[in-house]
């Protein structure tokens, strides 16, 4: 069947680009079969500590306060008052030989739940939270440097954002692959006519 269709420039220029770039064995396809390229964002969600967890974070409830380190826990304690000792990183209090408490009394620092405690911090003021890094789709492209320009146009809503090519899926035998034929038929033909009148 012929079918007469009026493109705006805009489809008419990503038609071509289409072709051009996403062509069968382009490297723009990254190896997949007829792509289609996500941007994902990097999200955080709590998981079960010693499980794929990326970081620990400490909350507490009583302030509605989350810490990334024990360091930062201690030094929110004693905002408003003064440390009884200097306030000094887990490293350096873990590989001090001699390390004294706020009550005076020399302690062993062998992992957070001694470091908070010298500093008087009791484990019932806080929760240790584990938490993993994952990524969520956010925009979708068939044209891999057009996911690319909107990684760039959209960087201020964005955490740590990558492409991420897919493929249809295993014998899909629905409509995604005959579309992305009939975009890629009429890009090229597109192509073809701009050879032929240049």
């Amino acid at each position: 069947m012929n079918l007469n269709i009026e493109l705006t420039d805009l489809q008419e220029k990503f038609l071509k680009l289409f072709a051009k770039n996403q062509c069968e064995g382009s490297k723009d396809n990254v190896c997949t079969h007829k792509p289609i390229h996500a941007v994902q964002t990097q999200r955080e969600r709590i998981t079960e500590e010693g499980y794929n967890e990326d970081k620990v974070i400490y909350y507490v409830p009583d302030w509605s306060g989350y810490y990334d380190t024990a360091e930062e826990l201690i030094r929110a304690y004693y905002e408003n008052e003064d440390c009884p000792i200097t306030i000094v990183s887990f490293d350096e209090a873990y590989k001090a030989d001699e390390f004294k408490d706020v009550n005076g009394e020399f302690q062993v620092i062998t992992d957070d739940m001694d470091y908070l405690n010298a500093y008087g911090i009791d484990e019932k003021l806080y929760y240790k939270q584990a938490v993993e890094y994952y990524y969520e789709d956010v925009a979708y492209f068939f044209i891999l440097d057009e996911a690319r320009r909107y990684i760039k146009y959209q960087s201020h809503n964005l955490n740590n954002p990558r492409t991420y090519t897919k493929g249809p899926g295993y014998s899909n035998c629905g409509d995604y692959e005959h579309f992305w034929d009939l975009l890629m038929a009429m890009g090229k033909k597109l192509n073809a006519t701009d050879v032929v009148n240049s």
